[in-house]
């Protein structure tokens, strides 16, 4: 098995330690294995995963709101 340090970003490393102190996981790298291995599994079972690439028809623009259609302002 290789091994490999990967820097993770502030947040996730709050959230993964919040997890271990909480009791979740019982240390920070198990936290760490266990979330990459669930993702992984989630990617795997995820229909959209065996669309072959190129075949999604991709907007011609952004989704970008209207701020004239905004029915929460008041005027």
């Amino acid at each position: 098995m290789t091994n490999r340090s990967v820097e993770l970003p502030p947040d996730l490393v709050s959230e993964v330690e919040e997890l271990v102190s909480s009791g979740f996981y019982s240390t920070f790298e198990g936290a760490v294995v266990n979330l990459v291995r669930l993702g992984m599994a989630s990617l795997r079972s995820t229909p959209a995963r065996k669309i072959p690439p190129g075949s999604v028809p991709m907007p011609e623009r952004p989704n970008v709101p209207d701020p004239t259609r905004d029915i929460l302002r008041m005027e």
